[in-house]
């Protein structure tokens, strides 16, 4: 996807965390998005759309169970780390991707306006919540298999995820619009992976 003349990383994050819930999923009418099966959504958590300018990056390949690409991600004076899950708790563990690098949709012409932070997004038509299944933001066919961590370079998804965002942290003008729940840290514990205070 592009914003005015800068790449943005945004469909691809949100394509790994649909294709976790691809096999057994219901529709969560409150808001429109994809959960797995038997899922509720947490009390107190808030959808929406993060904005901000990623600064570091760090991969989790050391954890077998649930590891996660991390990204560090300032926005209005504040730090944020974004865990993008690059590997299914559930069998067959491997997630599936797809990475367009021209994206339009009409979703994208929403974003720019967004100040720099968290925006609460409510799910309505023409609204800039993601509903994968309802909003064609992509041909899920187009998504393919790929493990999370493979011995050698540019072969697995860390991999691939790690290329987008490495490119975004170069770039100044680059944004990245991370979508999901607001979670976390506690308020006096240091973040686990980069070590900011809320």
């Amino acid at each position: 996807m592009r914003l005015g003349s800068f790449p943005v990383l945004l469909m691809f994050m949100a394509a790994c965390t649909l294709a976790a819930a691809q096999e057994t999923s219901t529709i969560d009418q409150a808001r429109g998005s994809v959960l797995p099966t038997g899922k509720a959504r947490p009390s107190g958590r808030r959808y929406g759309v993060l904005k901000g300018k990623p600064v570091a990056a760090a991969q989790e390949r050391h954890d077998s169970r649930s590891p996660h690409y991390q990204i560090l991600l300032m926005a209005g004076g504040a730090s944020f780390r974004i865990a993008v899950n690059v590997k299914s708790q559930q069998k067959p563990s491997d997630l599936m991707y797809w990475v367009d690098t021209d994206f339009r949709h009409p979703v994208t012409s929403g974003l720019e306006s967004l100040p720099e932070g968290f925006s609460d997004l409510n799910s309505r038509d023409g609204g800039l919540a993601l509903d994968y299944v309802r909003g064609n933001l992509f041909d899920r066919t187009k998504m393919r298999l790929l493990p999370h961590d493979v011995h050698g370079p540019d072969n697995d998804l860390t991999d691939v995820i790690d290329h987008y965002t490495r490119r975004a942290i170069e770039l100044p003008e680059a944004q990245l619009y991370v979508f999901g729940d607001r979670w976390g840290p506690d308020e006096n514990d240091k973040d686990k992976v980069f070590g900011f205070l809320p």
